[in-house]
Parts: C-alpha cells; sequence; structure tokens
C-alpha cells in the first residue's frame, strides 16, 4: 500500500529512535532515517525504517535480543553482508529496523540513496512514479515489487559512487567513527528525519 507522504512519520521515527537508544544502552550505535519515510514529500508505504549501525559488531546478538524484548520481531540474520532484521508491528505505522556494523556496505547503500532522493526533486519525482506503477502492478506480490525497484536503486547508487572518489568516502567514514569513539557512551551523532539534520541527542 502507497500513500502520501506523512510528516509525522519525522516525529514518529525520532521518539523511536530514542527508545532504541535507550533500551540498548550502554551498546552505542548510530541510527538513521531511511528508506522512504525518511524523503520528505515522498510517497511510500507506511512503515519506518531504521538503520542502526554499531560501533561494535560483537555486541549484535545482545542488542537483537535487547530489541526483542522491546517489541521486535527477527525476520532475517545474515551473514554478507552482516546484518539483522527486524520488525516492530503497529498497525498504523510499523517499524522495519536494519541491524548492521558500522561502515557496513549495506547501511552506507541506505544512507547514500536517501541523501541522492533528499537533494534531487526530480530523482524522487521519478522514484515516486516507479512506486506507483509497481504497486499498482503488483498489489499482492511484496517480492515483486521489491524487485521491481532494484534497477533505478543500483543507478543511483553507481551514479553517487562515480560523484564521489573512494578516498574521500573512507576520509569521511573514518573522522565519523573517530568522533563516534570519541563520544561518552550513550551520545551519538545528530539525528536525520526526512533528509534534514535535526540536533537531537540520540543517534538516527
Amino acid at each position: 500500500r502507497i500513500v502520501a507522504h506523512d510528516e509525522e512519520w519525522a516525529a514518529r521515527c525520532a521518539g523511536e529512535a530514542e527508545a532504541i537508544r535507550a533500551v540498548i544502552a550502554p551498546a552505542r550505535a548510530f541510527i538513521d532515517h531511511v528508506g522512504s519515510t525518511a524523503i520528505r514529500g515522498l510517497m511510500g508505504k507506511p512503515c519506518i525504517d531504521l538503520l542502526v549501525s554499531l560501533l561494535d559488531w560483537s555486541e549484535a546478538q545482545q542488542v537483537a535480543a535487547t530489541l526483542k524484548t522491546a517489541g521486535y520481531v527477527e525476520e532475517e540474520s545474515c551473514d554478507n553482508p552482516p546484518r539483522i532484521f527486524l520488525v516492530k508491528p503497529d498497525p498504523v505505522t510499523p517499524f522495519h529496523l536494519h541491524l548492521v556494523p558500522n561502515g557496513n556496505s549495506w547501511g552506507q547503500d541506505m544512507i547514500v540513496f536517501r541523501d541522492e532522493l533528499s537533494g534531487d526533486p526530480d530523482l524522487a519525482s521519478r522514484y515516486a512514479a516507479l512506486k506507483q506503477r509497481l504497486a499498482q502492478a503488483y498489489p499482492t506480490d511484496a517480492k515483486a515489487y521489491t524487485r521491481g525497484k532494484s534497477s533505478f536503486v543500483a543507478e543511483v547508487l553507481r551514479h553517487a559512487a562515480a560523484a564521489f572518489s573512494n578516498d574521500r568516502l573512507l576520509t569521511h567514514q573514518r573522522a565519523e567513527l573517530n568522533r563516534a569513539q570519541a563520544s561518552e557512551p550513550g551520545t551519538c551523532r545528530p539525528i536525520w528525519c526526512c533528509g534534514h539534520r535535526r540536533n537531537l541527542s540520540l543517534f538516527q
């Protein structure tokens, strides 16, 4: 089900990120709002995607277990690239949580895709039109809907990769990790909601 963008998604994301920060402490992580609900004005499925990037991946199983006590259900666990996918059911706006190591390629791709569409309204409009076509073509086939988006997503990521050198990306990632490691436990980078930085003392 594709719906019009709801400005409340950002607030719901921020509230859930704060709750996650509290429940997983003392583990440290970055939490990013990703997916269509993170892109202002973009229609999408009414479920909020949260990317939780752990600084210490050895804590992943414990963090996942803790999240389950907070209402999350583990749906998938993968090794390459490493990630754990959990869902928090909600009758209005469920949460999809992607638990990954910080700097993980899966997570980086989600952030890059979000930022590319947030900064390019024309690109976001093309994506919205594609999603509408796919939703009409595959109203009950989630896998076909997702496959239909894959070439568009891949092209956006290829374009983004061509725009930045590997050295610049690696420098950015190193600096980000250094800032996080210098922080007190439980602190993290400012939140991003709907593509806009928000100065909140929780990660997203």
